[in-house]
This record gives C-alpha cells, sequence and structure tokens, in this order.
C-alpha cells in the first residue's frame, strides 16, 4: 500500500523549511478518497491553523492546507477538495479551469486526523466522492499550501505550470485514481 509520491515546490523561494513531501492517495470501489501527506519539517518551523470543529470553511489556503483536484478524463470540468490540520474543510465544484465555482454538495462531512512529531507532520484525510464521481477512472494533482513559522508560503503539487503557482491548471492533473487502486 506504500505509493508514496513527492511533491515538489513551486520554486526553491516557496520550499520555506520543508526538507520533503511526500503524499498517497486511494480511491476505493464505494467512492471513498483517502489522502495521506508526510510533511520533513521541524515542529517550530511550521504554522498550523488551531484545531476547530469540522466545518465547512472557506479561504482554507491562506495558511497550511492540503488538497486535492480531480476530474473525469475528457472533461474540463473538475472537483477540488481542501483539509485543514485544523479539521475545517472545503469542497468546490468547477465548471472549467477557476470558472463556475460553487460548494459541492457531499454525501458526508470529511474526516482528517493530524500526528507529529519533533521532525515531521502527517495528515490523513478521507471524504466520500458524489455519485456521480463513483467507479470512474479520475485525473488527479495533490497540492498543499505550507505556511512556515515566519508567515512564508509554500506552494506544492505533484506538478506545477511553468509560469505561476496555479494548482487549478489543466496540464497539473498528472496522476490517474482507478476505483480499487492506490496511486
Amino acid at each position: 500500500m506504500n505509493n508514496m509520491m513527492t511533491l515538489h515546490p513551486f520554486s526553491e523561494h516557496h520550499r520555506g523549511h520543508v526538507k520533503a513531501f511526500e503524499v498517497d492517495a486511494t480511491l476505493s470501489a464505494d467512492g471513498l478518497l483517502w489522502l495521506r501527506c508526510l510533511v520533513d519539517i521541524r515542529a517550530e518551523e511550521i504554522c498550523l491553523p488551531a484545531n476547530s470543529e469540522p466545518d465547512r470553511t472557506d479561504g482554507l489556503w491562506k495558511t497550511t492546507c492540503f488538497e486535492i483536484f480531480l476530474r473525469k478524463p475528457g472533461e474540463g470540468g473538475y472537483i477540488e477538495f481542501n483539509f485543514s490540520p485544523s479539521t475545517q474543510w472545503a469542497a468546490y465544484q468547477f465548471r472549467s479551469h477557476r470558472e463556475g465555482s460553487r460548494d459541492l454538495p457531499l454525501p458526508g462531512i470529511p474526516e482528517t486526523y493530524l500526528d507529529f512529531g519533533e521532525y515531521w507532520l502527517s495528515q490523513e484525510s478521507s471524504v466520500h466522492l458524489p455519485m456521480d464521481w463513483i467507479g470512474q477512472t479520475l485525473e488527479a494533482n495533490i497540492t498543499a499550501v505550507i505556511e512556515s513559522s515566519d508567515g512564508q508560503l509554500g506552494y506544492w503539487a505533484l506538478k506545477h505550470p511553468d509560469d505561476a503557482p496555479d494548482f487549478h491548471h489543466p496540464d497539473c492533473f498528472v496522476l490517474s485514481l482507478r476505483a480499487g487502486d492506490s496511486a
């Protein structure tokens, strides 16, 4: 089950204090999406939001937040999930690249679990996909915003476009997730 992939900073300037960043994702046949992020960083060098109730919340990307973007092959529309270490979350649906954004209705509340040590942070999040997203091979981009203790934001992804950090960019959906497989 260990199929860890590496996330990359948009630039060395955006690396912050992160030494390494690995992720794993699985999609079950019943539509449960599971995401695990493992960040190699000293505890005092990362800014984490305060623990909160697991509520739908906008603007989570303004501090440390883990994200996954999914689309159906051949389609311009996509969905986005944001999972905060605070346990707050967001889910959006887009008609096309950054267009037509609206809240994505979900069959349940996402779950997030955070664990950390002196030199690492691990977050696992899971969410059930809407019915019309179940049982299909999906294209994905796994991303994160990491806020360093000095307030600097780092932008991490499986793939970045060349000109600016843009997790929504169509060329960044480089991972294939098939129900029943792990990434």
